[in-house]
């Protein structure tokens, strides 16, 4: 009886052992798996608010850390913001918390011709906030039209690049 006694807290230590050392490579996949997850989040990012030299894509605005983009409608802002915090936006005040700690992207309600307020808090992403602005709100300030010819979208700014494709491949339109 002893003896059967030792064989089963044997048994019941290397099952206890074997639990933890695959739970433990379970917990290294998991969050191997989240950085990985969030560098691609952040790449995404990158390539849709950074022009080719790294720098912030959209025009300046006298606030230090503000730019903004000037849209035609506020559908046409609710769909570009989607892009940047995912499905899940509504339209509402939003946090989206990027994977493996790689920053937030959080949206707020503008006012005076701002549709929406979307600042970024990303690793590697300088922080900014960008205002998605009525373009035709007190007249087109930016002068500039575009039209981008693979989706359709339409902005109004110096930024020469379509902000939902991040390409170049546009119709400007004055």
């Amino acid at each position: 009886m002893k003896k059967n006694l030792l064989w089963m807290m044997a048994a019941i230590l290397v099952c206890g052992l074997t639990a933890e050392v695959l739970m433990a490579c379970s917990d290294d996949d998991d969050s191997r798996l989240s950085e990985e997850k969030g560098i691609l989040e952040v790449d995404e990012l990158r390539a849709l608010v950074l022009d080719a030299k790294g720098q912030i894509a959209f025009d300046f605005v006298e606030t230090n850390g503000m730019y903004r983009i000037g849209l035609e409608s506020l559908e046409d802002a609710r769909n570009l913001t989607a892009l940047y915090v995912g499905e899940g936006f509504t339209g509402q005040p939003y946090t989206r918390t990027l994977a493996g700690n790689k920053g937030t992207v959080q949206v707020s309600m503008g006012d005076n011709g701002v549709f929406y307020k979307v600042h970024f808090a990303v690793t590697g992403i300088p922080s900014f906030t960008l205002n998605l602005v009525d373009g035709s709100y007190g007249g087109n300030a930016f002068d500039i039209y575009h039209k981008c010819s693979v989706c359709g979208f339409s902005w109004m700014s110096t930024l020469n690049r379509c902000p939902r494709e991040g390409n170049s491949t546009y119709h400007p339109q004055k």
